[in-house]
Order: structure tokens, then sequence, then C-alpha cells
């Protein structure tokens, strides 16, 4: 167990700890991570265009090194860049807007998809679980039996629907 006397005075601790505020650790990448105090914009030209009023950020030691970042300053320096949110096909806004099927309908499976599975995986599994004319209750029930849960297996009645694989009436 260490010991006051091991680990330094209390001035010994407060200049290591100043010399760590003086000279923060490094980046993954060996660069040194700017602080508030190190960063103030600029207006000067950027390299690559040569418009002379392109603000950048610059680091106090701008001489070019590895610690000098030169980024283009948008007018807010604030403003968050939204990610871009991908509109879901018509199948799966269907697929949505459909109501659970009353347990009591029966499922028919359309055209070739009683020899021919038309899904792969765990959903090929699920899909082999249906047996035309069976109804809604009856696949949910030998879903669970087959250890898949209730939800998943009222989804997938949904889902085959909207698809096409499966009539529900």
């Amino acid at each position: 167990m260490a010991t006051a006397a091991t680990k330094g005075t209390v001035e010994d601790r407060l200049a290591r700890a100043k010399a760590r505020q003086d000279n923060p650790p490094k980046s993954k990448f060996g660069l040194k991570k700017p602080t508030k105090d190190d960063v103030h914009t600029v207006n000067s030209a950027s390299p690559a265009s040569g418009d002379q009023n392109t603000p950048r950020v610059h680091t106090k030691s701008d001489s070019g090194d590895q610690n000098s970042a030169h980024a283009p300053v948008s007018g807010d320096q604030n403003e968050v860049k939204r990610k871009r949110v991908r509109k879901p096909s018509a199948t799966v806004t269907a697929w949505k807007n459909q109501e659970n099927f009353p347990v009591d309908a029966v499922i028919t499976i359309n055209g070739d998809y009683a020899t021919k599975n038309p899904k792969r995986r765990d959903a090929a599994r699920r899909f082999s679980l249906y047996k035309d004319g069976m109804t809604v209750a009856d696949y949910i029930t030998t879903a669970k039996e087959a250890g898949i849960s209730g939800a998943l297996a009222t989804a997938d009645v949904r889902w085959d629907a909207v698809k096409g694989y499966i009539t529900v009436k």
C-alpha cells in the first residue's frame, strides 16, 4: 500500500497536475487535442481555394505541423448535422398501417409458395409452419410450440399477407 511519503509532497502532486494540464494527453492519432483556449478563427485563404474570406480554425501553433487543424467553420458553431432519415418503402408502410387479423381468420398460401418457400434462414423455418386452411390462432400456437414468440408470429402473418405470399380471410 502506498503511503504519503511514496506519493510525494503536496507540492510535488500539484506540480505533476500542472504539468498534465500544460501538456494534455495526445489523441490516438498522435495529435494534441485542442482546448477552448487553443482554438480561434481567422479569415485567411484556404490552400485549395482562392477565396480570401473563408474562415478557418487554427490552433495557436499554426506553423503547418500536425497540431494545426484546417477545418472550415460554419456561421453557427452550435449547428448540428442531422442524420438523413430514409423513407420507408410502400410495403413497410402498408405493413405498419395494417391491423392484426382476427384469430379465427383462415390462411391460404398463394400460388407456388405452397411448394416453394420464398424466405431464407429463420424466416423460411417460420414460413414452413403455414398449412393451407389453418387459422391465424393455429399458426400462432404452432409457432409458439416451435419456440417463436406470438408477437413475431403475428407480425409474420401481417408481413406475408402484405407481400402476397398468403391470403387471410
